[in-house]
């Protein structure tokens, strides 16, 4: 005869219940927080480039910021290379929509990394679902990822690293779930 009951964590339903919620409301405010945020909107030399060639291609388009080519002079004051070979083929089709009516829009790059960069992590959920079993932990993982400060930082970055990591954490999610299954 039992003389105590064991009360393990997370054994009831209850217990579950009540976590997933809070894991729930703590990444929905992080959600929140991400479309109310302001970036400082930052660009390294290969995405500088694919920018400055799409746009030399697009006669209707122009740059009003002139920020978004401060890496290509700190890389050759003179611009006198050809750095066409650097350009990335996936980024054309982003930079080309960022340019509308005419005129760059830098915070159409941000808008596409927190696409980019929330996909990425709804992926990594699914994967730790398919890997471990477990939404829970999965939940945490989300959330977790959600809460790093650096990681939400570099939405403001204008590079095609967030689309580069939206892909493979996909193809990771997309992998266990076949393996799994």
């Amino acid at each position: 005869m039992p003389i105590g009951r064991k009360n393990k964590i997370f054994e009831t339903t209850n217990s579950k219940i009540i976590l997933m919620l809070l894991l729930l409301i703590m990444a929905l405010l992080r959600l929140v927080w991400i479309q109310i945020r302001d970036y400082d909107y930052k660009s390294t030399l290969r995405a500088s480039i694919t920018i400055k060639s799409t746009v030399a291609d697009m006669p209707n388009c122009e740059v009003n910021d002139r920020e978004i080519y401060k890496p290509i002079s700190e890389a050759s004051p003179n611009y006198k290379h050809d750095y066409s070979w650097l350009i990335s083929p996936g980024f054309i089709p982003i930079v080309m929509q960022a340019c509308q009516g005419g005129l760059m829009r830098i915070g159409k790059f941000a808008d596409w990394n927190r696409v980019f960069k929330v996909l990425a992590i709804l992926f990594l959920v699914f994967y730790v679902r398919f890997v471990a079993g477990s939404w829970v932990l999965a939940a945490a993982i989300g959330t977790a990822l959600l809460s790093r400060g650096t990681f939400l930082a570099k939405i403001g970055l204008v590079s095609y690293d967030v689309l580069i990591m939206a892909l493979l954490s996909g193809w990771a999610s997309f992998s266990a779930h076949f393996f799994k299954t």
